[in-house]
């Protein structure tokens, strides 16, 4: 929350988590900063961005060293899919979401039709699985930032020649 805060120093941001210990340091941090709430419950929106950094995967490290092949029981697609489906329910549209160290694509969502990928930005690494759970081999690419809208907004998912 706070490096959002030093980059956009006006804006009003919400954080969510659900940890009880570290919300309370959450609040702590941030308790004189009258634009930052730090709940414990993703609120209704909508939003211009979510982000979900780290919060859509389980034991990132041991699908690593273990090479899991099958992450349904863990972790099955089911579960990501209805927090994918949450997030960008509370999306405004025109907005954009950052899913970033996922174990799911978002492309392989039951709301990828309404998501748009922005391609100049960073792809996600792997392991990455499938709707069935299994490790893809290969890996396919895979965005980490959309936005939420219809065809018109396809239009800022590559870099302006004015840039």
């Amino acid at each position: 929350m706070l490096s959002l805060r030093r980059m956009m120093p006006t804006a009003r941001l919400t954080g969510v988590e659900i940890n009880p210990r570290a919300r309370r340091i959450a609040r702590r941090l941030t308790a004189a900063d009258p634009l930052i709430d730090v709940v414990s419950r993703l609120p209704s929106g909508p939003f211009d961005a979510v982000l979900a950094l780290a919060v859509l995967q389980r034991e990132p490290m041991r699908m690593i060293a273990e090479q899991v092949a099958d992450l349904g029981r863990l972790y099955p697609f089911a579960r990501f899919d209805d927090g994918v489906v949450a997030l960008v329910d509370r999306l405004a549209c025109g907005g954009f979401l950052l899913v970033f160290h996922a174990h799911y694509r978002v492309e392989d969502s039951s709301v990828a039709d309404v998501l748009r990928p922005v391609g100049w930005f960073p792809l996600l690494d792997g392991p990455l699985f499938d709707r069935d759970s299994r490790r893809y081999d290969p890996t396919p690419p895979a965005a980490a930032l959309f936005v939420k809208g219809d065809d018109k907004w396809a239009a800022i998912s590559a870099p302006s020649s004015n840039s």
